[in-house]
Protein backbone atom coordinates (compact mmCIF):
# COMPACT_ATOMS: atom_id res chain seq x y z
CA UNK A 1 0.00 0.00 0.00
CA UNK A 2 1.41 3.36 -1.00
CA UNK A 3 2.46 5.93 1.57
CA UNK A 4 -0.41 8.20 2.71
CA UNK A 5 -2.90 5.94 0.93
CA UNK A 6 -6.57 6.13 1.92
CA UNK A 7 -8.61 2.93 2.28
CA UNK A 8 -12.25 3.39 1.34
CA UNK A 9 -15.00 0.79 1.95
CA UNK A 10 -17.89 0.50 -0.41
CA UNK A 11 -21.28 0.12 1.25
CA UNK A 12 -21.54 -3.30 2.85
CA UNK A 13 -17.82 -3.94 2.61
CA UNK A 14 -15.70 -4.67 5.66
CA UNK A 15 -12.16 -5.51 6.60
CA UNK A 16 -11.91 -8.69 8.67
CA UNK A 17 -8.93 -9.86 10.69
CA UNK A 18 -8.93 -13.62 11.00
CA UNK A 19 -7.50 -15.94 13.59
CA UNK A 20 -4.72 -18.37 12.70
CA UNK A 21 -7.19 -20.89 11.30
CA UNK A 22 -8.16 -18.37 8.62
CA UNK A 23 -11.83 -19.22 9.36
CA UNK A 24 -12.68 -17.46 12.64
CA UNK A 25 -13.07 -13.69 12.76
CA UNK A 26 -10.92 -12.07 15.46
CA UNK A 27 -11.68 -8.39 14.76
CA UNK A 28 -13.10 -6.15 12.12
CA UNK A 29 -13.39 -2.72 10.60
CA UNK A 30 -16.59 -1.59 8.96
CA UNK A 31 -18.28 1.62 7.96
CA UNK A 32 -21.40 1.11 10.12
CA UNK A 33 -22.46 2.24 13.58
CA UNK A 34 -19.58 0.32 15.20
CA UNK A 35 -16.53 0.85 12.96
CA UNK A 36 -14.25 -1.21 15.23
CA UNK A 37 -14.93 -4.44 17.03
CA UNK A 38 -12.98 -7.36 18.49
CA UNK A 39 -13.93 -10.90 19.43
CA UNK A 40 -16.86 -11.84 17.22
CA UNK A 41 -17.98 -12.17 13.62
CA UNK A 42 -20.27 -9.13 13.86
CA UNK A 43 -20.15 -5.93 15.93
CA UNK A 44 -23.47 -6.83 17.62
CA UNK A 45 -22.00 -9.95 19.25
CA UNK A 46 -18.55 -8.51 19.96
CA UNK A 47 -17.46 -8.15 23.64
CA UNK A 48 -15.41 -5.12 22.60
CA UNK A 49 -16.65 -2.47 20.19
CA UNK A 50 -16.44 1.25 19.61
CA UNK A 51 -19.37 3.25 18.27
CA UNK A 52 -19.01 5.89 15.61
CA UNK A 53 -19.78 8.45 18.35
CA UNK A 54 -16.74 7.25 20.34
CA UNK A 55 -18.57 5.21 22.98
CA UNK A 56 -16.60 2.18 24.12
CA UNK A 57 -18.25 -1.11 25.04
CA UNK A 58 -16.12 -3.77 26.71
CA UNK A 59 -16.86 -6.94 28.67
CA UNK A 60 -13.98 -6.12 31.01
CA UNK A 61 -11.00 -3.84 31.39
CA UNK A 62 -7.64 -3.84 33.15
CA UNK A 63 -6.17 -0.35 33.29
CA UNK A 64 -2.80 0.30 34.85
CA UNK A 65 -1.24 3.62 35.72
CA UNK A 66 -2.95 6.89 36.52
CA UNK A 67 -6.30 7.32 34.81
CA UNK A 68 -8.72 10.19 34.44
CA UNK A 69 -12.49 9.77 34.07
CA UNK A 70 -14.61 12.77 33.18
CA UNK A 71 -18.38 13.01 33.21
CA UNK A 72 -20.72 10.77 35.20
CA UNK A 73 -19.45 7.39 36.40
CA UNK A 74 -22.20 4.81 36.80
CA UNK A 75 -21.60 1.48 38.51
CA UNK A 76 -23.39 -1.45 40.08
CA UNK A 77 -20.61 -2.67 42.36
CA UNK A 78 -16.89 -2.33 42.74
CA UNK A 79 -13.94 -2.60 45.07
CA UNK A 80 -11.59 0.10 46.24
CA UNK A 81 -8.62 0.42 48.55
CA UNK A 82 -9.08 4.15 49.06
CA UNK A 83 -11.25 7.00 47.79
CA UNK A 84 -9.80 10.48 48.15
CA UNK A 85 -11.68 13.73 48.60
CA UNK A 86 -9.81 16.48 46.74
CA UNK A 87 -10.13 20.24 46.87
CA UNK A 88 -10.21 22.64 43.92
CA UNK A 89 -6.42 22.45 43.65
CA UNK A 90 -6.48 18.67 43.41
CA UNK A 91 -5.01 18.13 46.89
CA UNK A 92 -6.33 15.19 48.94
CA UNK A 93 -8.05 16.68 52.02
CA UNK A 94 -9.93 13.60 53.21
CA UNK A 95 -11.04 10.20 52.13
CA UNK A 96 -12.32 6.72 52.85
CA UNK A 97 -9.95 3.78 53.31
CA UNK A 98 -11.11 0.18 53.00
CA UNK A 99 -9.16 -2.33 55.10
CA UNK A 100 -8.75 -6.01 54.34
CA UNK A 101 -10.36 -6.71 57.74
CA UNK A 102 -13.67 -5.29 56.52
CA UNK A 103 -13.34 -1.94 58.25
CA UNK A 104 -13.79 1.47 56.67
CA UNK A 105 -11.78 4.46 57.85
CA UNK A 106 -13.03 8.00 57.31
CA UNK A 107 -10.51 10.85 57.22
CA UNK A 108 -12.14 14.23 57.79
CA UNK A 109 -15.40 15.56 59.14
CA UNK A 110 -18.63 13.84 58.17
CA UNK A 111 -21.83 15.81 57.55
CA UNK A 112 -25.27 14.20 57.36
CA UNK A 113 -27.60 17.15 57.28
CA UNK A 114 -30.68 18.27 55.44
CA UNK A 115 -34.36 17.41 55.38
CA UNK A 116 -36.63 14.78 53.89
CA UNK A 117 -40.40 14.37 54.23
CA UNK A 118 -40.58 17.45 56.48
CA UNK A 119 -38.04 16.10 58.94
CA UNK A 120 -34.30 16.01 59.48
CA UNK A 121 -32.31 13.26 57.81
CA UNK A 122 -31.91 10.13 59.95
CA UNK A 123 -28.83 8.00 60.55
CA UNK A 124 -29.73 4.39 61.29
CA UNK A 125 -27.19 2.07 62.91
CA UNK A 126 -27.23 -1.02 65.10
CA UNK A 127 -24.50 -0.02 67.55
CA UNK A 128 -22.71 3.27 68.07
CA UNK A 129 -19.56 3.42 70.17
CA UNK A 130 -18.65 7.05 70.74
CA UNK A 131 -15.04 7.52 71.88
CA UNK A 132 -15.31 11.27 72.16
CA UNK A 133 -17.86 13.96 72.88
CA UNK A 134 -21.48 12.98 72.24
CA UNK A 135 -24.27 15.52 72.25
CA UNK A 136 -27.91 15.75 71.27
CA UNK A 137 -29.90 18.87 70.47
CA UNK A 138 -33.24 17.23 71.25
CA UNK A 139 -34.54 14.19 73.07
CA UNK A 140 -36.65 11.47 71.47
CA UNK A 141 -39.94 11.94 73.26
CA UNK A 142 -43.36 10.39 73.70
CA UNK A 143 -46.17 12.41 75.26
CA UNK A 144 -48.85 10.35 77.00
CA UNK A 145 -52.34 11.80 77.41
CA UNK A 146 -54.01 8.86 79.17
CA UNK A 147 -54.95 5.88 77.02
CA UNK A 148 -53.11 7.23 73.97
CA UNK A 149 -49.87 9.00 73.15
CA UNK A 150 -48.07 11.04 70.52
CA UNK A 151 -44.58 10.07 69.37
CA UNK A 152 -42.40 12.89 68.05
CA UNK A 153 -40.34 11.10 65.42
CA UNK A 154 -39.68 14.32 63.48
CA UNK A 155 -38.66 16.45 66.46
CA UNK A 156 -40.52 18.28 69.20
CA UNK A 157 -41.26 21.24 66.91
CA UNK A 158 -43.20 19.05 64.44
CA UNK A 159 -46.57 17.33 64.70
CA UNK A 160 -46.42 14.06 66.63
CA UNK A 161 -47.63 10.66 65.46
CA UNK A 162 -50.74 9.39 67.24
CA UNK A 163 -50.66 5.88 68.73
CA UNK A 164 -53.18 4.12 71.00
CA UNK A 165 -51.79 2.35 74.07
CA UNK A 166 -52.69 -1.29 74.66
CA UNK A 167 -54.37 -2.02 77.97
CA UNK A 168 -54.24 -4.87 80.49
CA UNK A 169 -55.67 -5.80 83.85
CA UNK A 170 -53.59 -6.35 86.98
CA UNK A 171 -54.15 -9.06 89.61
CA UNK A 172 -55.86 -6.34 91.66
CA UNK A 173 -58.36 -5.90 88.79
CA UNK A 174 -56.93 -2.50 87.88
CA UNK A 175 -56.60 -1.33 84.28
CA UNK A 176 -53.16 -0.29 83.13
CA UNK A 177 -51.61 0.79 79.82
CA UNK A 178 -48.35 -0.36 78.29
CA UNK A 179 -45.94 2.35 77.16
CA UNK A 180 -43.67 0.88 74.42
CA UNK A 181 -40.32 2.67 74.50
CA UNK A 182 -38.90 1.20 71.30
CA UNK A 183 -40.68 1.20 67.93
CA UNK A 184 -43.87 2.29 69.72
CA UNK A 185 -46.89 0.67 68.03
CA UNK A 186 -45.10 0.34 64.67
CA UNK A 187 -47.84 -2.17 63.90
CA UNK A 188 -50.30 0.73 64.06
CA UNK A 189 -48.19 3.37 62.32
CA UNK A 190 -44.95 2.53 60.49
CA UNK A 191 -43.59 6.03 61.06
CA UNK A 192 -42.55 4.98 64.59
CA UNK A 193 -40.61 1.88 63.47
CA UNK A 194 -37.14 1.85 65.03
CA UNK A 195 -37.78 4.96 67.14
CA UNK A 196 -36.02 4.68 70.55
CA UNK A 197 -37.87 6.69 73.19
CA UNK A 198 -35.66 8.20 75.90
CA UNK A 199 -38.16 10.59 77.50
CA UNK A 200 -41.80 9.91 78.38
CA UNK A 201 -43.86 12.97 79.29
CA UNK A 202 -47.22 12.37 80.98
CA UNK A 203 -49.58 15.25 80.25
CA UNK A 204 -52.90 14.14 81.69
CA UNK A 205 -55.30 17.02 82.19
CA UNK A 206 -57.97 15.20 84.21
CA UNK A 207 -57.76 14.05 87.84
CA UNK A 208 -58.29 10.39 86.84
CA UNK A 209 -55.50 8.08 88.02
CA UNK A 210 -53.72 6.20 85.23
CA UNK A 211 -51.43 3.21 85.72
CA UNK A 212 -48.65 2.31 83.28
CA UNK A 213 -46.28 -0.51 82.46
CA UNK A 214 -43.07 0.66 80.81
CA UNK A 215 -41.86 -1.70 78.07
CA UNK A 216 -38.06 -1.35 77.99
CA UNK A 217 -35.16 -3.38 76.63
CA UNK A 218 -32.70 -4.63 79.24
CA UNK A 219 -30.36 -1.72 80.21
CA UNK A 220 -32.56 0.82 78.41
CA UNK A 221 -33.00 3.92 80.49
CA UNK A 222 -35.45 6.78 80.20
CA UNK A 223 -36.67 9.91 81.93
CA UNK A 224 -40.31 9.99 82.96
CA UNK A 225 -42.02 13.29 83.70
CA UNK A 226 -45.43 14.18 85.11
CA UNK A 227 -45.79 17.50 83.33
CA UNK A 228 -49.10 18.42 85.01
CA UNK A 229 -48.33 19.97 88.37
CA UNK A 230 -51.98 19.86 89.44
CA UNK A 231 -52.42 16.11 89.88
CA UNK A 232 -50.46 13.23 91.43
CA UNK A 233 -52.27 10.74 89.21
CA UNK A 234 -49.58 8.87 87.28
CA UNK A 235 -48.51 5.46 88.60
CA UNK A 236 -45.82 3.21 87.12
CA UNK A 237 -45.35 -0.46 87.97
CA UNK A 238 -41.92 -1.43 89.31
CA UNK A 239 -41.29 -4.96 90.60
CA UNK A 240 -44.89 -5.54 91.61
CA UNK A 241 -45.44 -2.16 93.26
CA UNK A 242 -46.75 1.14 91.94
CA UNK A 243 -44.52 4.21 91.93
CA UNK A 244 -46.50 7.44 91.96
CA UNK A 245 -45.27 10.35 89.87
CA UNK A 246 -46.27 13.51 91.66
CA UNK A 247 -47.28 16.47 89.54
CA UNK A 248 -44.17 18.25 88.28
CA UNK A 249 -41.78 15.41 89.14
CA UNK A 250 -39.01 13.94 86.99
CA UNK A 251 -37.57 10.46 87.48
CA UNK A 252 -34.75 8.43 86.04
CA UNK A 253 -35.65 4.76 85.27
CA UNK A 254 -33.66 1.78 84.01
CA UNK A 255 -34.54 -1.83 83.12
CA UNK A 256 -32.07 -4.17 84.85
CA UNK A 257 -33.99 -7.44 85.19
CA UNK A 258 -31.11 -9.70 84.01
CA UNK A 259 -28.70 -8.23 86.56
CA UNK A 260 -30.83 -8.07 89.70
CA UNK A 261 -30.24 -10.42 92.63
CA UNK A 262 -32.34 -11.94 93.92
CA UNK A 263 -34.28 -12.08 90.70
CA UNK A 264 -37.71 -10.38 90.82
CA UNK A 265 -40.72 -12.67 90.58
CA UNK A 266 -41.60 -13.46 86.99
CA UNK A 267 -45.26 -12.51 87.44
CA UNK A 268 -44.59 -9.05 88.85
CA UNK A 269 -45.71 -6.11 86.74
CA UNK A 270 -42.77 -3.83 86.02
CA UNK A 271 -40.32 -6.66 86.69
CA UNK A 272 -36.74 -5.35 86.58
CA UNK A 273 -37.60 -1.63 86.49
CA UNK A 274 -35.53 0.45 88.89
CA UNK A 275 -35.99 4.11 89.76
CA UNK A 276 -33.04 6.42 90.30
CA UNK A 277 -32.60 10.15 90.78
CA UNK A 278 -35.74 12.26 90.85
CA UNK A 279 -36.90 15.78 91.55
CA UNK A 280 -40.32 17.20 92.28
CA UNK A 281 -40.79 20.63 90.72
CA UNK A 282 -43.62 22.88 91.86
CA UNK A 283 -44.78 25.88 89.87
CA UNK A 284 -48.56 26.05 90.30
Amino acid sequence: MAQNAILRFMQGNQLLIMKGDNKTVAAGLVGGDYPLWVGATTPTDAPYKVSIAGKLYAAGAVISGDSTFEGTLKGVSGSFTRLNCVNAAGDAVGGISFGSDGRMWFDGDMYHQGTKDNRSLRFYTSDLWCRGVFGARERSIMVVYGSYAYVYTKGADKTGTYIPLTSGTSSANETYYTVPCYSPRYDYNGETSGFPVDTVIFRITSNVTYRYLLSLAVTQRIFVVNANDNYNNVQIYANGTKQTLNGGSMHHCMQLVDFMYPSPNSDWLGRGLMFGASNDNDWK
